[in-house]
C-alpha cells in the first residue's frame, strides 16, 4: 500500500489520521435527499418555531436546531438515531480504504487514527465493529460527540484538547471537498478526497 505507485502514498508520511466514515469507510443505505426532506418536517413538528431553508443538508439542520435548543440535543438526534439504524448488512463496505486502514495500524508502521464523522457516534462503532476495524482507531468523533457537523472545525479543538493531536501533522481522507475538504480548509491540514479511488461511492 505505501508502494510509490499507489495512490494512497501521501498518506503514509502522517503520523495522524484522521477519517469521515459515511462514503469513505462504509456507504449508509441511506436515501439523503429524501431524508433530508423528512427531518426538516420531523424538527418543524418536534421543535416549535423551529425554521430552516430548503437547502440545507440534514446535518445543518441539526446544527440550526441546537442552536436553536442547545438543551435538547439528545432529542434532535432522535430522527437520525432512527434514520441510520438499518441493518448493517444494507450498507456497503469500502474495500480499498478498509485495506488502507489496516495498512496505516500495521504494528511496523502504525499510526494514530481517528475518526470525524457527521453520523452518530453508535453508527460509527457498529460499522467499524462489522468490519473488524475498531480497535485500529484510538477514538470516534461522531456528530452527537462533537454537536456541530463539518465542515465547523469543533472536532479539531477536540482532538488538540482531549487527545493530544498535533493537527500540524494530520491529514483528513474523506469523500465530500464541501464537508471534510473545507473542513481542513478551515482547519489548516491537508485533504485527501479518496472518491476516485473507491469501488462503491454513489
Amino acid at each position: 500500500m505505501s508502494d510509490s505507485k499507489s495512490p494512497f502514498e501521501i498518506i503514509f508520511s502522517y503520523p495522524v489520521v484522521l477519517f469521515d466514515y459515511d462514503r469513505t469507510i462504509m456507504s449508509l443505505a441511506i436515501d439523503w435527499p429524501a431524508a433530508r426532506e423528512s427531518c426538516r418536517a420531523w424538527l418543524t413538528e418536534k421543535f416549535p418555531g423551529f425554521a430552516t431553508g430548503t437547502t440545507e443538508r440534514m446535518d445543518e439542520m441539526e446544527a440550526a436546531a441546537i442552536g436553536q435548543f442547545p438543551d435538547r440535543a439528545h432529542d434532535i438526534f432522535e430522527f437520525r438515531r432512527q434514520l441510520e439504524g438499518s441493518e448493517m448488512e444494507e450498507h456497503t463496505p469500502q474495500p480499498e480504504v478498509i485495506s488502507l486502514v489496516r495498512d496505516l495500524a500495521a504494528p511496523k508502521d502504525a499510526r494514530r487514527l481517528f475518526i470525524i464523522s457527521n453520523n452518530l457516534h453508535a453508527t460509527v462503532k457498529t460499522g467499524l465493529r462489522a468490519l473488524g476495524l475498531a480497535g485500529h482507531f484510538e477514538a470516534i468523533l461522531g456528530i452527537d460527540d462533537v454537536g456541530l457537523p463539518k465542515p465547523s472545525i469543533k472536532a479539531a479543538h477536540l482532538l488538540h484538547e482531549q487527545y493530544g493531536v498535533d493537527l500540524q501533522k494530520s491529514i483528513l481522507v474523506g469523500d465530500s471537498p464541501s464537508t471534510d475538504g473545507e473542513f481542513c480548509r478551515l482547519a489548516g491540514i491537508p485533504y485527501f478526497n479518496i472518491q476516485p479511488f473507491t469501488t462503491h461511492c454513489r
